[in-house]
C-alpha cells in the first residue's frame, strides 16, 4: 500500500512528519493522513510531486541519499529528475486498495466484511430489501454478504454502490458522526472520499488508522522508563537576549518562539507550575525550533516543575495518536497531567494560553490562518497572572484526563475486547481502553476519549 511505503521510506531515512511537511509546504496533518492511508493523493498530482521533492530534499540535506536509493532499489546515477520519477513509480508500484480476488475465499475476510456491513446497516436502520433495491442487487445476495458467506465480485461495482448509498443515507439522516465513530474515519473524509469506507469494509485485520495505533503501542512497549530524563545538548546561555528581554508583546510566529524561550527559560530558573493551552496550529514548533522547545521542556521537568496541559484534540484520531506518542516520554516523568476539554473548540479563532503561575503568561488570539501576524501579550503583572490562573482553572474544570498512567498491574475486564501484541495487552471496554506493559517495569495507560476508543476497537477487529 502507498501508506506502508511512505511510512517505510520516512522511517528508513529518519524523517519526521514535521520535517517533510515543512519542506513540502504542507500542514503536518496532510503527511499524517498520507502515512495512515486516510489520504491517497493522485499519482501525477501536485501534492505527490511536492511530497517526493521534499523526501529527496531531506535525504540530500541529511546525507541519506544512499539509504533512500537502497530502500527503493534505485541503481542509476544520482539525478534529481530520474530519482524523482523512479521514486514516484516505486511509491505506486502496488495497488492501493486490497484486491477482492485475494480475499474471496478467505473465511476471515468474509466474516469481517459481513460484520462491518451489518454494523453500518444497523446504524442506519436500513433493511436488506431497501438497501438491495437502492444498490440494484438481489436481496439474497446482500443477505449472504451481511452474514459473512460471500464478498462482492472483484470486477463488479457493487461495493462502491453500497458505500455511496450508505454515505448518502447517513448524510440525509444526520448520522455522519455516528458513522464516523463506528468506522473511525473523520466526518469530512467520509463525505469527500467515500473510497475510505470501502477500504475499511475490505480490511480484515487493519484499518486506515492501524499505523498510528501501532506506533503508540510500540512507544509504550519500548519506552525507556527512567527517573532521569536525558537532555538534548542545549546551552541556555545562547538565549541570553531572549531571557533578558522585557517586551510586553511579540508579533507573529518568530515572536511567539522568542516569547516561549523567555517563558520556559524563566520557569527553569524560578517556576513552580505551568498551565498550558493552545488550539492554534502547531506549525510554529516545526524544524529546528522543536529541538529547542523539547530541551527547554525537559529542563523544566528536571527542575521538578509540575505541568497541567489541555491538549487540542479537536482533530482526527491519527493526529491525536501521533501527538500522544510524541508526548509519552514526557508524561512518564510523572510531572505532566494531560487533559482534553469537553467543550468543543470554535473554528473561527485560535488561542494560545501559556501560564507560569509564579512569573509570566503568554496570551494570544487571532483568526485561524493568521498566526504569523498574531500579537502575543507577555504578562508579568501579579494581578493579571492571578486572573489568568482563575480563567485556566475554570477551563480545566471542563476537562478530563487524556491518559492516566498507573504502576499497578491492570486486572483484565470480563466483558472487554482483549488483544496481546508482543509485550503489550489491550483491554477495550465500553467506556475506556487500558494498554498494559507485560514486562517490568509494569505500567498501565488508561484512555477514555471516544475517538481513541474507536481507533483501538478498529485496530483489533
Amino acid at each position: 500500500m502507498l501508506s506502508d511505503r511512505i511510512t517505510l521510506l520516512m522511517s528508513s531515512i529518519n524523517a519526521e512528519t514535521a520535517d517533510i511537511a515543512e519542506l513540502a509546504g504542507f500542514d503536518r496533518s496532510n503527511i499524517s493522513r498520507m502515512k495512515s492511508g486516510a489520504r491517497i493523493p493522485k499519482k501525477n498530482g501536485r501534492c505527490m510531486d511536492r511530497f517526493v521533492e521534499a523526501m529527496i530534499d531531506f535525504a540530500e540535506n541529511c546525507g541519506k541519499c544512499e539509504t533512500l536509493c537502497s530502500v527503493i532499489s534505485y541503481e542509476g546515477e544520482f539525478s534529481r529528475s530520474e530519482l524523482h520519477s523512479y521514486l514516484l513509480e516505486w511509491l505506486y508500484k502496488e495497488p492501493i486498495l486490497p484486491k477482492l480476488k485475494e480475499k474471496h475465499h478467505d473465511p476471515e475476510a468474509k466474516r469481517c466484511f459481513g460484520k462491518k456491513l451489518d454494523t453500518l446497516m444497523e446504524i442506519l436502520e436500513i433493511s436488506n430489501v431497501k438497501l438491495s433495491k437502492a444498490v440494484n442487487i438481489d436481496p439474497s445476495y446482500l443477505s449472504r454478504m451481511r452474514t459473512g458467506k460471500c464478498l462482492p465480485n472483484e470486477r463488479s461495482k457493487v461495493l462502491e454502490r453500497i458505500c455511496n448509498v450508505l454515505i448518502s443515507r447517513v448524510a440525509d439522516k444526520g448520522k455522519m458522526s455516528d458513522l464516523s465513530e463506528a468506522v473511525n474515519i473523520p466526518e469530512e473524509f467520509l463525505s469527500s472520499e467515500p473510497r475510505l469506507l470501502m477500504e475499511w469494509m475490505l480490511s480484515s485485520k487493519e484499518t486506515a488508522y492501524k499505523a498510528p495505533v501501532g506506533q503508540l503501542l510500540n512507544t509504550i512497549e519500548y519506552i525507556d522508563i527512567k527517573p532521569d530524563i536525558p537532555v538534548p545538548d542545549l546551552d541556555i546561555s545562547a538565549f541570553a537576549s531572549e531571557l533578558s528581554d522585557t517586551s510586553v508583546q511579540y508579533n507573529g510566529i518568530e515572536g511567539l518562539r522568542s516569547a516561549v524561550i523567555r517563558f520556559l527559560g524563566t520557569t527553569i530558573r524560578s517556576g513552580d507550575q505551568l498551565l498550558l493551552y493552545s488550539d492554534q496550529s502547531m506549525e510554529w514548533m516545526n524544524g529546528d525550533f522543536r529541538k529547542i522547545w523539547l530541551a527547554l521542556m525537559i529542563g523544566v521537568l528536571k527542575k521538578g516543575v509540575h505541568i497541567k496541559i489541555i491538549h487540542n484534540i479537536e482533530r482526527n484520531s491519527t493526529e491525536m495518536l501521533e501527538a500522544i506518542s510524541s508526548w509519552m516520554p514526557l508524561y512518564m516523568s510523572g510531572l505532566i497531567e494531560p487533559y482534553y476539554c469537553l467543550k468543543r473548540q470554535g473554528e473561527r479563532f485560535c488561542h494560545t494560553f501559556f501560564l507560569d503561575t509564579e512569573n509570566s503568561c503568554i496570551e494570544g488570539v487571532c483568526v485561524n490562518g493568521f498566526e504569523n501576524s498574531c500579537t502575543y501579550r507577555y504578562i508579568t503583572d501579579k494581578t493579571e497572572l492571578a486572573q489568568c490562573k482563575m480563567q485556566f482553572d475554570s477551563l480545566l474544570s471542563e476537562c478530563r484526563p487524556l491518559v492516566m498512567i498507573s504502576r499497578d498491574i491492570h486486572t483484565p475486564s470480563e466483558n472487554g475486547i482483549h488483544k496481546t501484541i508482543g509485550g503489550i495487552h489491550l483491554d477495550i471496554m465500553d467506556n475506556k481502553a487500558v494498554i498494559s506493559r507485560l514486562s517490568a517495569p509494569y505500567y498501565s495507560f488508561s484512555f477514555d476519549h471516544p475517538l481513541l476508543l474507536g481507533a483501538f476497537r478498529s485496530f483489533v477487529l
